[in-house]
């Protein structure tokens, strides 16, 4: 039997809300400004110019999942 003990929990917990808060944070950064994030996006040229701004509010959305 695996004994799990109570301080690692509390690290276990402390490194998910961690990560969870630097998704949102870069979330919340893009959204401050979203057509920055497109023309960075756009710096890179490996989508389609139609594609990029759906790529990058689906990219937003998908950091806020992760950090909910």
């Amino acid at each position: 039997m695996i004994k799990i003990y109570p301080m690692a929990v509390y690290l276990h917990m402390l490194a998910n809300l961690a990560l969870g808060g630097f998704f949102l944070a870069s979330a919340g950064f893009k959204l401050a400004s979203p057509a920055l994030f497109v023309e960075q996006i756009a710096a890179f040229g490996l989508i389609w110019p139609s594609l990029i701004p759906p790529v990058a509010w689906g990219l937003i959305a998908l950091e806020l999942c992760a950090g909910v």
